[in-house]
């Protein structure tokens, strides 16, 4: 299971690979496209506008999306739940992702092997997603067996156990977690300075949340947060390949339509003091070169601006055309490699500048030099020749997008839930380049000025510090261990039950 749910580009060394799982989508450009496609990119006719999705809210709240992809006889099942680490009280952080681990640990009806036999049994695969927005649930199957999910993600959606053997054998794992992310010092670093950014707001938090706080987790206190969240009409089914949308609509109003709402059940509105404030995080690590990221706090996906955002990472450090990779890399030769991306949060957005300086007293250079182009973009703006290449590297993107059934149902339904718009995805680029040039000036002069320019640094330890960081590890192995001494498992895993009905 996945603590956020990224999509990879390929041949990205160390830095460039976080940024690449920070763009999520729009950098794929690894993709497979035809020649004809290329033509008609070229052409810059790309029409996204008629690849409609279908929707209908079931009377219990439910909303369904299906979109059909007749290319293979494959189909991907994806349940969106509206609730995130944003929505932990004090106490519970880490709960979401735990609940998402948890849920494939057996129901009333399910075993905890069910679903995995069951999943391979019927050729398909299935994975699951928290970020600090929403959790989500996916099966993707062969285009026959699809149906066969639903009655598993309709039960997990009302009678999961929670176990307390289990949850002791699942904490095992959420720990190993915890250790890798301390390990991905680039990650680790964006982590603490999101927590340092919003510090009144629940973005503040680490999805995969604290040691303190999972170590205390019961049973009780996963299915209090289940109960309150994890109901109908806080789901959105999305449904994309290999199917009729009346048929989907009809299977889903079937097998979910008798679950009761909670029509007491409201989204919590969370405030973000925004203050004109430059903050600044450095984290000493056993490296051999520095790293640097400089986060600008910007629109978030509900202002629907990601798309002008997407166009501005790729005309300011993403690919080796772009204005910062060409003066910092190419031209002054003062860093190995240059990126641009942005974070994917409803509220608020972020969007990240990273570099790796060869030598670590020429950061204030290249700091310089980032800000004097931010400045040149403020007074000047983009050129539309710049906003036409950027656009053709998106298209790209998009073009890989309608290749692949799973990643167009996670942004279907990751847009729609930031948005209320389910076709937004495919109107991602309609706008004429003049509007993408204007937008991009005003978020750069809004937003990416000097007094509100966020840095995060990642340098090497001195020689003396690193035995102190080497005790720190075994400390904080040693207290893991101890911790988790009372979470062992004694019980023998549950044989299959469910997967014997089905064919």
């Amino acid at each position: 299971m996945q603590a956020q749910y990224f999509l990879r580009k390929k041949n990205c060394n160390y830095l460039s690979r976080f940024l690449c799982v920070m763009s999520v989508m729009y950098a794929a450009l690894d993709s497979c496209i035809t020649h004809a496609q290329r033509v008609n990119l070229e052409s810059n006719h790309m029409d996204l506008s008629n690849q409609r999705v279908f929707k209908k809210t079931l009377a219990n709240g439910m909303t369904v999306l299906v979109r059909s992809v007749r290319t293979v006889p494959r189909v991907s099942v994806q349940l969106w739940y509206n609730v995130g680490s944003r929505d932990e009280q004090d106490g519970e952080r880490g709960i979401a992702h735990l609940i998402e681990h948890m849920i494939f640990k057996g129901t009333q009806k399910l075993s905890e092997s069910d679903i995995n036999v069951v999943t391979h049994m019927l050729s398909g695969s299935c994975n699951a997603f928290t970020s600090y927005d929403y959790t989500g649930y996916l099966f993707n199957m062969p285009s026959h067996h699809w149906t066969q999910v639903l009655p598993i993600m309709a039960d997990c959606m009302q009678n999961c156990t929670f176990k307390d053997d289990m949850l002791s054998s699942e904490m095992q794992a959420v720990i190993q977690e915890l250790k890798m992310y301390k390990d991905q010092y680039v990650r680790s670093l964006v982590d603490e300075m999101i927590g340092v950014i919003f510090a009144d707001h629940p973005y503040h938090h680490p999805i995969i949340g604290y040691k303190q706080d999972l170590w205390n987790v019961r049973s009780n206190d996963l299915k209090s947060f289940y109960k309150k969240h994890y109901q109908v009409n806080n789901t959105t089914l999305v449904v994309v390949g290999d199917v009729d949308p009346e048929e989907v609509f009809a299977q889903a109003q079937k097998t979910f339509g008798a679950i009761q709402p909670d029509l007491s059940y409201q989204k919590n509105e969370f405030y973000f003091n925004r203050d004109i404030a430059s903050k600044s995080v450095t984290l000493y690590r056993d490296v051999s070169q520095p790293m640097a990221v400089f986060i600008y706090v910007v629109p978030g996906l509900k202002d629907k601006k990601d798309n002008v955002l997407e166009i501005l990472s790729w005309v300011l450090g993403k690919g080796k055309s772009s204005r910062l990779y060409k003066k910092i890399v190419e031209e002054e030769q003062l860093a190995t490699d240059l990126s641009a991306s942005s974070e994917e949060l409803f509220d608020y957005g972020l969007f990240f500048i990273a570099v790796e300086p060869k030598k670590q007293e020429d950061l204030a250079a290249i700091e310089k030099l980032i800000q004097k182009e931010l400045d040149l973009i403020m007074r000047e703006g983009i050129s539309l020749e710049e906003v036409a290449r950027a656009r053709k590297q998106v298209q790209m993107g998009l073009y890989g997008l309608l290749e692949d059934t799973e990643h167009q149902a996670y942004e279907i339904g990751k847009y729609f839930l930031a948005t209320g718009d389910e076709n937004y995805v495919f109107n991602f680029l309609n706008k004429s380049d003049q509007e993408f040039a204007k937008e991009a000036q005003l978020i750069v002069a809004q937003h990416m000025r000097v007094p509100l320019t966020h840095k995060g640094y990642v340098v090497p330890l001195a020689d003396a510090d690193k035995e102190l960081w080497v005790n720190e590890q075994k400390e904080s192995d040693a207290q893991d261990e101890k911790i988790l001494s009372n979470h062992k498992r004694d019980t023998d895993i549950e044989s299959p039950r469910y997967a014997l009905t089905i064919t």
